[in-house]
């Protein structure tokens, strides 16, 4: 019979220390995929894809954008559809009287007190932004929001993370008529129907060219037959 050799004090140690690091590596990957998939939900890119629905949604911030909102107000309720309204804070706080129509016809959401990026400033900068504008709102309004809009889109995992702390869904789109570039309603009107799906959410803003291209984008809707609903509809 071989006689079994014991392994060297090296071998032993060695053999310690890769159970050690495996084990170490371990705890750090499960820590990364809880991180990764436990801790925020992912923003809301369309609603239902089986009901025959869409939603406009107007991003809201600018100086100029007020001139633009009472028409654009006026067209969505002669056509008979909805529509979300999301709201910056700075801006709610120079245009109250404006905000209260707003959401006294329509649903409104925040869309953060400063159009700055989310992803670039600090946790607690962050939290500042989002309250405050529902602070501001909700003062004005009388209404809770639970629908947040990042300012161009921009987010990462801290800021879905405060959003959700605060009760809010993030929302997305999956149509960019990029209206605040592009002064065409042709164009906008290309972007906000090529290829619509159920469940679609377009993103606009309340412009001269966006109010020209409104009239024949809500047509072509209603022509195909889709609804024109408030995003908490669409994903509802």
């Amino acid at each position: 019979m071989k006689k079994f050799k014991r392994p060297s004090i090296t071998t032993v140690a060695n053999l310690s220390i890769a159970f050690i690091l495996i084990g170490l590596s371990v705890v750090v990957f499960a820590t990364d995929i809880s991180a990764i998939f436990l801790t925020v939900s992912a923003p809301v890119h369309n609603g239902n894809r089986n009901n025959q629905n869409v939603s406009i949604m107007f991003n809201v911030w600018g100086g100029n954008h007020a001139r633009y909102i009472e028409p654009i107000m006026e067209l969505l309720e002669e056509k008979g559809v909805g529509a979300t309204f999301f709201v910056g804070g700075n801006w709610v706080s120079q245009n109250m009287a404006l905000t209260k129509r707003i959401a006294e016809q329509f649903e409104i959401g925040n869309h953060a007190f400063t159009q700055s990026d989310m992803r670039t400033m600090h946790e607690r900068t962050q939290r500042d932004e989002i309250r405050n504008t529902h602070e501001m709102i909700k003062t004005v309004t009388g209404k809770c929001t639970n629908l947040f809009a990042p300012p161009g889109g921009s987010f990462g995992r801290t800021t879905l993370r405060v959003a959700e702390s605060f009760g809010y869904t993030t929302i997305m789109w999956s149509k960019d008529t990029i209206d605040w570039r592009d002064n065409d309603p042709d164009l906008i009107y290309f972007r906000a129907t090529n290829n619509i799906m159920n469940g679609d959410m377009i993103l606009m803003h309340p412009t001269a060219h966006t109010l020209a291209a409104l009239p024949r984008i809500l047509d072509y809707f209603a022509g195909r037959g889709f609804g024109v609903v408030r995003v908490s509809e669409n994903i509802g």
